[in-house]
């Protein structure tokens, strides 16, 4: 016989970035519809890049923190419906915005530097030996995405998209969507 018990956690395994089922579940309960607004800037020879992710969520309930994933390496400013804020709470893989601060919808903005990933997953970055040039591409499986923006990284919770990036006059960017406009 064997027995299979789930225990609500934080979402946090000592020092590793996981997301338990428990939690997948309870967000998905919490989450009634979001959309991102995600903006890049790249720069050439550079192993970082910036970025701004806008994310909309409509809330279920509001009576619990809500939790956001982000593996990046600086988080430089998070702004919850027009408020700079300073107490969320960081964890490995994720952070926490207070249930104080919620409200059926919301809008929040957070400003981040993060690496490219060295790991095939996420935004990674590579220069070719031969032509000498820089590509970047993305791998985001599920949970790899919030290894370059801050999403609820789950399949369950479907999302809209828009990407605005900003890149040397003289790089081609390639989209499989739509493009809105060139500058």
């Amino acid at each position: 016989l064997i027995s299979l018990s789930l225990v609500a956690s934080s979402g946090v395994c000592g020092s590793t970035d996981v997301l338990t089922q428990v939690d997948a579940v309870f967000r998905k309960s919490q989450i009634k519809t979001v959309d991102y607004d995600l903006s890049f800037q790249f720069e050439k020879n550079k192993d970082s890049f910036e970025g701004i992710t806008k994310i909309r969520v409509g809330l279920n309930f509001l009576d619990h923190s809500l939790r956001i994933d982000a593996k990046l390496s600086t988080i430089k400013r998070v702004v919850m419906n027009g408020q700079t804020i300073a107490d969320y709470v960081l964890s490995p893989g994720f952070f926490e915005i207070p249930a104080k601060y919620l409200q059926s919808q919301n809008e929040i903005l957070i400003e981040y530097t993060n690496q490219f990933s060295k790991r095939s997953t996420g935004l990674q970055k590579f220069v070719d030996p031969v032509d000498h040039f820089e590509y970047f591409f993305t791998d985001s499986e599920p949970y790899k995405a919030h290894s370059f923006f801050p999403c609820f990284d789950q399949p369950d919770l479907k999302a809209w998209f828009t990407v605005k990036q900003t890149t040397p006059s003289d790089w081609v960017a390639i989209s499989n969507g739509p493009i809105a406009s060139e500058n």
